[in-house]
Parts: C-alpha cells; structure tokens; sequence
C-alpha cells in the first residue's frame, strides 16, 4: 500500500457483500462478516463501507427487514472487531 493510499479515505461500495451475507442464517451473518470480508476490507486499505440497499416498494419488501437487520449486525460487528 502506498503512501497515498494509507493517507486517503478508501470507501467500498459493493452491495453484493451484503448480499452474500445475508444468504446465510440469520446467527451466521456476524462471524461470516468478521472472518470472510473484514480481513480482505482491512487488508485493502479500506476505512469505510456503504452498503446501497433499497428499503421500500416490491420486489424487495420481503427482505427489507433482513436488509436492514443485516446492516446492523454488520455494524456492530465491525466496530467490535480489533483494528
């Protein structure tokens, strides 16, 4: 990693990390976060992740709440995590 890249604010914006999250049972999504992608995010210089999920209106209101759910444990799973 250069020394632009460890000065600047990285964002990851992939929305298909949450979708492979939530693919996994509900009590998984945390450890499968933690052991599966935050290694890579943090190996990559990345200080920030937006998840772009669309809350209302059909087809997506039957995931909706798993959605935003999944935001959440991520979060709190992430701010847990040791640097």
């Amino acid at each position: 990693m250069n020394e632009l890249h460890r000065r600047a604010v990285v964002a990851d914006l992939h929305n298909d990390l949450l979708c492979a999250v939530v693919a996994r049972p509900v009590d998984h999504w945390a450890g499968y976060f933690r052991e599966r992608w935050l290694p890579q995010l943090r190996a990559g210089g990345v200080n920030l992740q937006a998840l772009p999920v669309r809350l209302s209106g059909p087809p997506f209101r039957p995931t909706s709440a798993a959605l935003s759910t999944g935001v959440a444990r991520i979060s709190i799973t992430a701010r847990a995590s040791p640097s």
